[in-house]
């Protein structure tokens, strides 16, 4: 948590509040900005992939079942999808990049409904 203050007093160095340049909306932008990983082309075609199957589920756990489908066609010896494929040439901080997007994005779909 320190880290993101620091960046906030970092973006805010020119006292843009006291002069009125930045509003409560542009604090919340830098904190929801703050540490989200870019992602690299492998990286995004799985995200979209667990989108797409989470949407597409509709038994109302299409969350829960798109991260199984990944994860239990990765824990196999013989990937059987492209998409899990990506997945499984992914270092581990790829992998955790790639389901913390995921998931930042499934709570944004809760959010709006």
């Amino acid at each position: 948590m320190s880290e993101l203050v620091k960046e906030i007093e970092r973006q805010l160095g020119n006292d843009m509040i006291e002069e009125g340049n930045m509003t409560a909306y542009d604090v919340l932008e830098i904190i929801k900005n703050f540490k989200q990983p870019q992602l690299n082309e492998n990286q995004q075609i799985v995200l979209d992939w667990l989108k797409e199957k989470m949407t597409k589920e509709s038994r109302g756990s299409g969350f829960e079942f798109a991260l199984w489908w990944l994860l239990d066609d990765f824990g196999t010896d013989e990937l059987s999808n492209p998409t899990t494929t990506l997945f499984g040439r992914m270092n581990g901080k790829q992998r955790k990049e790639v389901l913390s997007a995921f998931i930042a994005w499934g709570l944004e779909q809760e959010e709006s409904e």
